[in-house]
């Protein structure tokens, strides 16, 4: 039996190269002998040597379950030697940095699609009528102060990057929350009544509501911009943004109750079906889009929606508190028998209620984002909230809690 004169693998007969190194059969060359040397183990796996043209051979060619290998050099069939078992487990082929990336990459994309997608999820409400409080994806944040005995509550949300837009009461007074900084507005500015709403376009926020003096009107980043109400008193009850036009449910109260109207700009357009012989009618959440006013509210006792001033009855029994539209569809959320509804063109969808839940429900706010439908509202005088009317369970609700604002954002990474 030969051996190789250079690494000392063994040389069969009739083999031109050695299988080991390459080298050719009957060369002589230094450090002749039988252990193997150092360059030989640096041999890749894909560096196998054809015994008959000495080709280095690529590993994909190679038949690792036999140790064998077949050559491209031309010659079918000519089988080439596998590396001596000494060097088998050195030259095992590591994974290939590339590959490594490749697999990191994907591992990251996957873990960001886990992560981020979806929506994060944001009702505001208030914890023992004494905390205003709003939940995030279901946990909750305390606004300050808390349990101040005072009336206080959260009642529209608004969110823009990373930002949260609260506004409510504390004891009957304007409230507005920034990031759960408190941001106090001039006392003779402040307001009284009933709950300010927000609306957000962009980094503007606007703040519907109305002072002690009776002056109507809104905020806009804090500055007060008072509406003509030819001395009627209009208390706005909701506030969207349109094409730069500010449009707003409102009531007007009247000694045996209230009436609907709204406003665009400065603008008062009263809702009524003939005269003011009968005010029970409230106006409690409005929407523009495409130029058609929507306002969602109560008249009657029925649950109504008026299309640019024009009522549509929803239910006899009823109240219709928060409407919104997306894209062709109009959404209006409210209650029916004491029930929590919601309603999608005009066709009625019942929020489904824990089994230990028998007592009265309402639905106070909806909002849409993709095909996600968010209702918030209370169950059993518990804050509750609904996706796509399944209920989405809300923690830390206190003894007696409701939610009165629902606002969604598609996840992102900054966001998280």
């Amino acid at each position: 039996m030969a051996f190789c004169t250079k690494c000392g693998a063994k040389i069969e007969e009739g083999v031109k190269f050695c299988t080991g190194c390459g080298t050719p059969v009957g060369v002589s060359v230094n450090n002749a002998g039988t252990a193997i040397p150092e360059q030989a183990k640096s041999v890749e796996l894909s560096e196998y040597i054809c015994p008959e043209c000495g080709k280095r051979i690529p590993s994909l060619n190679v038949n690792y379950d036999n140790g064998t290998a077949f050559c491209s050099c031309g010659k079918k069939g000519v089988l080439a030697l596998f590396l001596p078992p000494q060097l088998q487990t050195a030259h095992r082929k590591k994974p290939s940095i590339k590959i490594l990336a490749v697999v990191v990459v994907v591992i990251i994309v996957l873990a960001g699609v886990w992560l981020f997608t979806g929506d994060d999820v944001y009702a505001v409400g208030h914890k023992d009528f004494t905390t205003a409080v709003y939940w995030k994806n279901g946990k909750p944040v305390m606004l300050l102060p808390e349990g101040t005995g005072l009336a206080t509550l959260g009642h529209s949300i608004y969110v823009f990057g990373k930002d949260v837009h609260v506004s409510g009461w504390i004891d009957f007074n304007l409230a507005y929350w920034k990031n759960g900084v408190l941001i106090k507005f001039p006392d003779e500015e402040n307001h009284t009544g009933f709950p300010p709403a927000i609306f957000g376009q962009g980094r503007d926020v606007y703040i519907g509501g109305y002072t002690y003096s009776d002056d109507t009107g809104y905020w806009k980043n804090g500055k007060l911009v008072k509406i003509k109400t030819e001395g009627l008193r209009v208390i706005p009850t909701s506030i969207w943004v349109s094409d730069n036009d500010v449009y707003a449910s409102a009531i007007i109260p009247a000694s045996d109750g209230s009436f609907s109207a709204y406003f665009k700009n400065d603008l008062l357009h009263l809702m009524i079906y003939n005269d003011f012989s009968s005010a029970n009618d409230v106006a409690n959440s409005i929407c523009v889009a495409d130029n058609d006013v929507y306002v969602a509210g109560k008249k009657a006792n029925a649950a109504v929606l008026w299309k640019n001033g024009e009522a549509i009855t929803y239910a006899k029994n009823g109240n219709a508190n928060s409407v919104y539209v997306s894209g062709r569809d109009v959404y209006v959320a409210g209650s029916v028998d004491d029930v929590a509804v919601y309603w999608k063109n005009g066709v009625k969808f019942d929020l489904r209620h824990y089994n230990y839940e028998t007592g009265e429900s309402y639905a106070s706010a909806i909002f849409v984002l993709g095909k996600n439908v968010y209702v918030g509202g209370t169950v059993d005088s518990k804050a509750a909230l609904w996706k796509n009317g399944e209920r989405i369970t809300l923690s830390e609700t206190g003894k007696s809690s409701g939610t009165s604002g629902v606002f969604a954002v598609k996840k992102t990474f900054w966001r998280f």
